[in-house]
């Protein structure tokens, strides 16, 4: 009985997991050039985002460890903490279509579009 009570019990955890909001910035992202200059890719995966960019010439990669995601309607929240002073910080990407991401910087907007 003890058994069947935890097959029961993992069966609805995985359930609702399935039934859980998807993540649609999954993938890899191309942003549009700004000004004329390449802004480069990102792929963002369950737990880290690789950027990579051309910096004088030289392709660039980082990748960033996510915390997590918040997905709330049309805009998708991706969490992070700075390693070295812990803080942690939300930025929103909004969802213009399911091929189409913007994230506003304050300063300029960054339009993404996904790689197929």
């Amino acid at each position: 009985m003890k058994k069947l009570s935890c097959v029961i019990a993992l069966s609805l955890v995985v359930l609702l997991a399935a039934c859980g909001q998807s993540n649609p910035l999954i993938g890899k992202w191309e942003a549009e050039p700004i000004m004329g200059i390449n802004s480069g890719e990102v792929e963002f995966k369950t737990d880290s985002a690789v950027s990579t960019s051309m910096i004088g010439g030289m392709e660039q990669t980082h990748e960033t460890k996510i915390d997590g995601y918040k997905v709330e309607k049309d805009r998708v929240g991706v969490i992070a903490t700075d390693p070295q002073n812990k803080q942690s910080a939300t930025l929103w990407y909004r969802m213009k279509d399911p091929d189409t991401a913007t994230l506003d910087t304050g300063i300029v907007t960054i339009v993404y579009h996904r790689k197929k």
